[in-house]
């Protein structure tokens, strides 16, 4: 009750001004002289009791006013107070929202930034790998065309060699051609000697072949003969290698190649001096 009398001072007071006025309209309202007749006692008990419950009716009547601004005055504070809760919970949603607001553009940022840093690294793997594989293709290459190089030279020279000993096969063939050619050429100048040197013994058989083993000396000389096979007569053999002495010098290859082998001959005659 105190509370609400400190709160309603200007309702008390206009009530307890009110009071005071009914008061003095009662008080001025009686004849207070001596000539004046007194007021009937009923009729007085009656109008103060009439303009008490007015005054009654009158204040409570303000002071249902002043509950009413009362709780009207608590609903505004209450919806006040309710009100500054919600803005303050709004605030503070508003503030967390914010808060995850800013978080979220944070982590994205930092997503972002990893994002970009994994980008990069995988694009500097990637440049790496391929200038990797470009080194590597490149050594292979250069590998290639090195064997393929070597391959080529070895073809060549391989070719070179064929060709050469193919030179020296047909160099060979040729000089041993010339050589059988000069052989025969000089067997045949010392068989057309030696028959010419040769006087076959009287009553001598034709065809007769003796084969002759000549030693000789590296200008053609006769060093030694000896029958190898006879020819069966006796008197024509030793004809035979006194013709061969006579013959002294024998004719010899010009070719020192071919002389070595003219130092020991085997042969027969031939048949040019029983015709």
């Amino acid at each position: 009750m105190w509370e609400l009398i400190q709160t309603n001072q200007k309702a008390l007071g206009a009530a307890v001004g009110i009071h005071l006025l009914l008061l003095l309209v009662m008080f001025f309202g009686v004849n207070w002289t001596d000539d004046a007749k007194p007021l009937p006692a009923t009729p007085v008990v009656q109008a103060t009791v009439v303009d008490q419950a007015a005054l009654d009716k009158e204040v409570k009547k303000l002071k249902a006013a002043e509950d009413k601004k009362l709780k009207q005055k608590a609903a505004a504070e209450k919806k006040k107070k309710a009100e500054a809760k919600r803005k303050a919970a709004e605030k503070k949603r508003k503030a967390e929202a914010k808060r995850k607001a800013a978080e979220k553009k944070k982590k994205e940022a930092a997503k972002k930034k990893r994002l970009a840093e994994e980008k990069k690294k995988k694009a500097a793997a990637e440049k790496k790998r391929k200038a990797e594989e470009a080194k590597k293709k490149a050594a292979a290459e250069k590998k290639r065309k090195a064997e393929e190089a070597a391959r080529k030279k070895a073809e060549a020279e391989k070719k070179k060699a064929e060709a050469a000993a193919r030179q020296l096969e047909l160099e060979a063939q040729y000089q041993a051609e010339q050589d059988l050619t000069e052989k025969q050429l000089i067997m045949a100048a010392i068989q057309q000697k030696i028959e010419r040197n040769l006087t076959i013994p009287p009553g001598t058989p034709k065809n007769l072949y003796p084969e002759l083993r000549v030693r000789l000396g590296a200008s053609g000389s006769v060093l030694l003969v000896s029958i190898e096979k006879s020819s069966g007569n006796r008197p024509f053999d030793r004809a035979v290698e006194a013709a061969v002495y006579k013959s002294d010098p024998l004719p010899m290859p010009k070719s020192p190649r071919l002389v070595s082998q003219f130092r020991d001959i085997t042969f027969k005659l031939t048949q040019s001096f029983w015709k």
